[in-house]
């Protein structure tokens, strides 16, 4: 389980109930959520520590995600971490475009998600040694729940 306190996802979103909702589903998972409500808060907890995957909503009241993006790529961030899009956004557009304009963006999926889809997701952003490490994590929990 040490392991699993070292697999943090940075929920980079405006909305509160995203956090409470999203941030309580990843806690149960096994993953560590780290919260950001704006893009300069991410921005901050970028400079202090490197998460394993940025959960990413693209409207944002400071700056929109696709702006966001571009300047991770730009600091390099965006070569280290993996971005999974969750957004209401996304339905409007053709992934191909927003896979495009958006640099480091592995996966995109639209508000409101299935808690499947996003475990999947995240579980296809990590490294493979995380993602091994996440699924012995879960199996230990299910056979201890049993």
């Amino acid at each position: 389980q040490e392991a699993m306190e070292m697999l943090s996802i940075l929920l980079i979103d405006d909305e509160e109930d995203v956090h409470m909702l999203v941030g309580e589903l990843l806690d149960q998972s096994g993953f560590r959520a780290v919260h950001a409500s704006s893009v300069r808060q991410a921005l901050e907890l970028l400079r202090e520590s490197t998460p394993d995957v940025l959960l990413l909503d693209l409207m944002m009241p400071d700056m929109d995600g696709f702006d966001f993006a571009r300047r991770l790529a730009v600091m390099g961030i965006a070569d280290e971490v993996p971005i999974v899009v969750l957004t209401a956004l996304s339905c409007d557009f053709h992934e191909e475009e927003v896979f495009a304009a958006l640099p480091g963006v592995l996966t995109l999926l639209c508000k409101p998600c299935n808690w499947n889809a996003l475990e999947q997701a995240l579980e296809g952003a990590l490294s493979p040694e995380r993602a091994s490490a996440w699924r012995a994590f879960r199996q230990e929990v299910a056979a201890s729940v049993h």
